[in-house]
């Protein structure tokens, strides 16, 4: 299970760091979603490391208006797809994902 996790933060990322390498194209719905419902997450399962977490995910979103952010996580298509990815995350092995997160902070060093 740990595996998929670890795809689907790692895609995640990718599509993250994809969107952000063109600063004048904003995430779009499916991504912010993904970031957001990952480092919450992984916030979740490493309650230690939250401030890296909220870090990374600041660093992805500086060159993107704080106003689109905003109308984005307002929008019924973030909330649904934040809702399903979550879910999704909900059924993961706890212990697995707390490995995959650690793992992935070091990686991003």
């Amino acid at each position: 299970m740990d595996m998929r996790f670890s795809r689907i933060l790692c895609l995640g990322a990718a599509l993250v760091l994809s969107q952000t390498a063109f600063a004048e194209t904003p995430f779009d719905l499916q991504t912010l979603a993904l970031l957001d419902a990952s480092m919450d997450f992984c916030t979740k399962a490493n309650p230690e490391a939250a401030e890296k977490f909220k870090d990374y995910a600041n660093q992805l979103e500086k060159d993107v208006p704080q106003k689109d952010l905003e109308a984005a996580r307002d929008s019924k298509d973030y909330k649904e797809a934040r809702k399903s990815i979550s879910a999704e995350f909900d059924k993961l092995n706890k212990k697995e994902v707390t490995k995959t997160c650690s793992d992935f902070l070091k990686a991003d060093k």
